[in-house]
This record gives structure tokens, sequence and C-alpha cells, in this order.
């Protein structure tokens, strides 16, 4: 008498298992899906950023002129009276 009761007992449980694995699946793809377009977002931005590093929208309080010295991906150009940045 006790062998039925425990299989319904097991079968039950299965089945909510079961049920509970499929939502977690369904909130992880939700989630990867939220998580590569943030990475996207943020590969885009650092792109950007890496294009223009010395471009700032703060007001900058330093010497300019040192303040490009130190900058990365600086270009300046000479000309006949002088540089050029």
């Amino acid at each position: 008498m006790n062998m039925p009761l425990l299989l319904f007992v097991a079968l039950v449980g299965a089945a909510v298992g079961g049920l509970v694995a499929r939502q977690r699946k369904a909130e992880l793809l939700r989630l990867n899906e939220q998580l590569r377009q943030i990475n996207t977002a943020l590969r885009r931005q650092a792109k950007m950023e890496s294009y223009a590093p010395c471009l700032s929208f703060a007001p900058n309080l330093k010497d300019p002129v040192e303040e490009k010295k130190g900058c990365k991906g600086h270009r300046s150009f000479t000309t006949k009276t002088g540089e050029i940045s």
C-alpha cells in the first residue's frame, strides 16, 4: 500500500521539478539576451571613446597644453609657423 503512494509523490515531484526547470530556462534565456544587449552597448561606447579619448564634456581646469601632451592617441601637425593640435 505504501508503494503506490510513494510512486504518486515521486511523479508529482518530478512534474513540479520539470515545470520549475522550464521556468528557470526561460528566465535564463531572457537574462542572457539582456546581458548581450548591455554588452553590445558597452562595447559600442568603448569603441566610440577610443576614437576620441581626449573628448570631454566636463569643464577642464588643467593646462590644455600639458593635457594634450599626455593624451593617448593625440596627433599634432606641424606647419611652418609652429605646431597645430
